[in-house]
């Protein structure tokens, strides 16, 4: 991926097991996604505006692709307040719906000490990006919706990289990186196109400390 801001991540989630029962495993390389490259001038809200998607039961208010009823996007954002310093708090969100009253359209949480693979490690951005990610590809099963292609949408070009360009030679190496490392952090649109998951990925920063990896997952549309 060029450094292009107007990028986003896709991948195919049609025949996935229901997210219940996806065990939490190291990745295999079996599924990787690809980056999105998206018309010329197009923004996240003109390219997949908030819609009804009726391939569900019940239908439910997503960010719809205009040209593809079975394509969706996610907006994903994690932030860091004090990065880098002696105590740094982290939080993350998944936005997948228009940000309404009494609307169940989002998800964020403090960034967990423990990762999903159980490793502890300190508070990053980089840290916090990656679990909106994960939180956004676990949160529901897309698919029991109709939708067979996930966008996400992130200003992290970390985790775009990450996700489809360095992950194959992780995977070669067993995971490590080029210094021996273990990899420990593992898609990218402007920050002003991401305002409303950045205040929130902050407001999750501020919710009681979290040591264990815990699921979150939707219940309802």
């Amino acid at each position: 991926m060029k450094d292009d801001p107007d990028h986003a991540g896709s991948l195919d989630i049609e025949g996935l097991d229901s997210i219940r029962h996806m065990e939490v495993s190291r990745g295999s390389g079996l599924v990787l996604p690809t980056v999105f490259v998206p018309p010329p001038s197009a923004t996240p809200q003109s390219l997949s505006p908030a819609g009804i998607g009726r391939n569900g039961h019940p239908p439910v208010t997503r960010f719809i692709r205009v040209d593809d009823p079975k394509s969706f996007l996610i907006c994903t954002d994690g932030a860091c307040l004090g990065n880098g310093q002696v105590e740094p708090k982290a939080g993350w969100t998944s936005v997948f719906g228009p940000l309404e009253q009494n609307t169940n359209a989002s998800v964020n949480e403090r960034l967990e000490h423990q990762s999903p693979l159980g490793d502890f490690a300190h508070p990053t951005s980089n840290r916090a990006e990656l679990r909106a990610t994960i939180g956004a590809l676990r949160y529901r099963n897309w698919a029991s919706e109709g939708f067979t292609t996930l966008v996400l949408a992130t200003d992290s070009e970390y985790v775009v990289k990450g996700a489809t360009e360095w992950i194959r030679a992780w995977l070669r190496k067993g995971w490590r990186k080029s210094d021996g490392a273990v990899v420990s952090n593992l898609w990218k649109i402007p920050r002003e196109w991401n305002t409303e998951a950045d205040r929130l990925a902050k407001e999750g920063a501020q919710l009681d400390e979290e040591l264990t990896f815990k699921e979150r997952m939707g219940i309802s549309p």
